[in-house]
């Protein structure tokens, strides 16, 4: 209950150990083709993941002390490169879930390039990632999972998807609003909240 840890542009790494009454900066690079982490998870108590821009993705398996960054290869678009990833979440130790900027899957017949959210999960701790079908082709800003293992994901002009079957089929809750959504809070079974721009 006193452990934290917060993450944001130059690829800053803070963590606290007293509840926030001090922190001590665990890493920090200037970088301009990755230039900010978005979100940060821990895993264990020893292996902690931060994601941010153009793909960046760095692992901790000392509780923070060090951090090493990796591609993922299975997340990359239809040319090889990477879009953001905004968010991270544990479900269990293995198997994990990741938001984030929409990416080029494709090039249908008349050329014209064809783009997808991202949503995407790991089932063995990180070792490899795959894509999830999305239905939306904007970017994603958050995931969350409830106490039924339900998937929302949620992001630009008003948009929130729900997956009851981990991600297999997403049933879109088409709310009054076009603002941004950036946070969701899961309350109970019955109650959430989110918050955004606008």
């Amino acid at each position: 209950d006193k452990r934290g840890i917060a993450v944001g542009f130059s690829q800053t790494i803070l963590m606290t150990n007293d509840g926030g009454e001090s922190w001590q900066l665990m890493h920090q690079e200037e970088s301009f083709e990755q230039p900010a982490l978005f979100d940060v998870q821990f895993i264990t108590s020893e292996k902690i993941v931060a994601v941010g821009s153009y793909g960046l993705y760095l692992e901790s398996v000392d509780g923070g002390e060090t951090w090493e960054a990796r591609e993922i290869d299975g997340l990359a678009d239809h040319y090889g490169f990477f879009s953001h990833f905004y968010s991270i979440q544990k479900i269990t130790d293995d198997y994990w879930v990741m938001a984030g900027e929409k990416f080029i899957d494709g090039v249908d017949e008349d050329g014209f390039e064809t783009s997808s959210a991202l949503a995407a999960e790991t089932r063995d701790g990180g070792e490899t990632w795959q894509k999830l079908p999305t239905p939306y082709d904007g970017s994603f800003f958050g995931i969350e999972v409830d106490a039924n293992g339900y998937l929302y994901v949620y992001g630009l002009r008003g948009n929130l998807y729900i997956s009851k079957d981990q991600g297999q089929s997403w049933q879109g809750q088409f709310l009054s609003t076009a603002s941004g959504f950036h946070d969701l809070a899961i309350l109970d079974d019955d109650r959430w909240v989110l918050v955004g721009t606008g």
